[in-house]
């Protein structure tokens, strides 16, 4: 595999690392306390939070971010892969009601993060603005 798709791949995956993060922390107050399971698309993201630790200096620093967070806020964290792209019904529960909705894939957060919003809104979500973690990381000195 050339150095440009290994670099592409890596940046990919501290973008997912990030929304996890993001997620969590944006959510805090409903997840705090709770069982949570959070579902990832991404093999490397997925690996290496549950793994708590990655090769690359970034990703570690961002993992033990989640991790501390994590048991910070008593959230007992479960991580499952979720594939992308599958053609299959979806379930979703919404206000206590079933919603049967067609969709193009299994994980409901690959059309918004694509700027479609049309299945958010079918399902009656309603936008959150996101919560920015502090997250405080060394620099590695790599002399």
């Amino acid at each position: 595999m050339c150095a440009l798709v290994l670099a592409c791949l890596c940046f990919v995956r501290v973008q997912e690392i990030i929304a996890i993060l993001l997620a969590l922390v944006t959510f805090r107050q409903q997840l705090a306390g709770r069982k949570v399971v959070l579902y990832s698309d991404n093999k490397g993201a997925e690996y290496s939070t549950k793994k708590g630790s990655a090769k690359a200096f970034d990703h570690n620093a961002l993992i033990h971010e989640i991790w501390t967070f994590v048991v910070a806020q008593h959230i007992h964290l479960w991580i499952e892969r979720v594939p992308s792209k599958v053609v299959h019904q979806c379930v979703f529960l919404l206000h206590a009601l079933l919603v049967r909705y067609h969709c193009r894939q299994d994980n409901i957060s690959d059309s918004p993060s694509r700027f479609e919003y049309d299945i958010m809104a079918d399902i009656g979500a309603t936008w959150v603005k996101p919560a920015m973690p502090e997250v405080q990381i060394a620099i590695q000195d790599d002399r």
